[in-house]
């Protein structure tokens, strides 16, 4: 059981299994959380401790979570989460993974933990996270960004989209100010002493196991419009403006994904941090492959070199580069100093 630290920030990850490859999308997640965050820092990794334990991959991926909190100095805490069987035959577990209802479980399994900032494993952290921690929001439950998808979907289609939630009980407000659940900061004290949010989740997805998207839908429902509302900096979708490297921003590749596609600069920015991590340096032939592959680098992307420019793409992987070679200059050198 953790202690409380209140001089201590909490972020949240969810991996359903912790032998498979998803775990290095998510830990470049982590890595960009841990490197960008100017105060003590703790990672809490909800997941399925039991699942695939006998695959080689799981102790592995563990040690990499592990070799990573302790270079950037943060704490590491691994949480066994329990969800109901049924969840696995539910028809959003073929794009959804179980894992995506564990942020439903935070207050259960973080009972220490006052507050927490969660993130899915598709976000970049390009700024010091103590300013997302230290927003005034003692009032609320829970801080997220209204959901520009989901109201882009409720402009185009507002009759479809207005029946199909009513049907889930959704009112007109709750449709309105609908959120995205992909940046939580979740005041754990106060949703304990206001809701039993695991049981009224599992009530609603009992109540609905077709809903579309699973806890999202869960969350809206049960506290609707009644939470902070976080600006598009803490929350950026990356469709919708190209960004640089040095702003000040929280990514969210909500739609494609750039670790199977290149198109904007904000892209790249995903790579920048996932050179930092372990699975990098492992097998940086297959790292390298996979940059070339999706940056179409390969030789049909270079036949239309015009259409991917070329040199810009070029530049970028050169930076690229330079990051993964530090990386493993310094991951060499650290090993050597522990060695003798």
């Amino acid at each position: 059981m953790q202690s409380k630290k209140t001089n201590t920030i909490h972020i949240a990850f969810s991996v359903h299994d912790l032998s498979n490859s998803y775990n290095y999308i998510n830990s470049t997640a982590v890595a960009s959380a841990v490197i960008n965050c100017s105060a003590p820092i703790t990672v809490h990794i909800l997941c399925d401790e039991n699942l695939n334990k006998e695959k080689p991959e799981y102790s592995l991926n563990k040690e990499r979570y592990y070799d990573l909190c302790k270079k950037y100095g943060a704490e590491l805490e691994f949480h066994h989460v329990n969800v109901p069987k049924e969840y696995y035959t539910f028809p959003t577990t073929e794009y959804l993974t179980v894992g995506t209802y564990y942020r439903l479980y935070a207050a259960d399994v973080l009972p220490a933990v006052d507050k927490v900032i969660y993130f899915d494993g598709d976000i970049i952290v390009n700024l010091d996270l103590i300013e997302l921690w230290n927003l005034e929001m003692d009032d609320y439950c829970l801080a997220a960004r209204t959901d520009p998808i989901f109201q882009k979907l409720v402009s185009q289609h507002p009759k479809k989209t207005y029946a199909q939630y009513h049907r889930l009980g959704f009112t007109d407000i709750m449709i309105e100010n609908y959120f995205n659940s992909g940046v939580l900061v979740m005041n754990l004290n106060k949703i304990r002493e206001k809701y039993k949010l695991s049981q009224l989740s599992e009530e609603f997805i009992f109540s609905n196991p077709s809903s579309l998207l699973a806890d999202q839908d869960a969350l809206n429902y049960i506290l609707g419009d009644k939470y902070y509302k976080l600006s598009k900096k803490y929350n950026h979708f990356s469709y919708e403006n190209d960004i640089g490297p040095d702003e000040l921003i929280i990514i969210h590749y909500c739609n494609y994904k750039p670790w199977s596609i290149i198109r904007s600069n904000t892209d790249y920015i995903y790579w920048k941090y996932a050179s930092q991590t372990r699975w990098s340096i492992d097998n940086p032939s297959e790292y390298l492959r996979n940059i070339l592959s999706v940056a179409n680098m390969t030789e049909d992307g270079l036949i239309n070199y015009r259409k991917y420019r070329f040199c810009e793409k070029l530049h970028h992987l050169i930076v690229i580069l330079e990051d993964l070679i530090k990386h493993v200059y310094n991951y060499i050198i650290d090993k050597m100093q522990h060695k003798y």
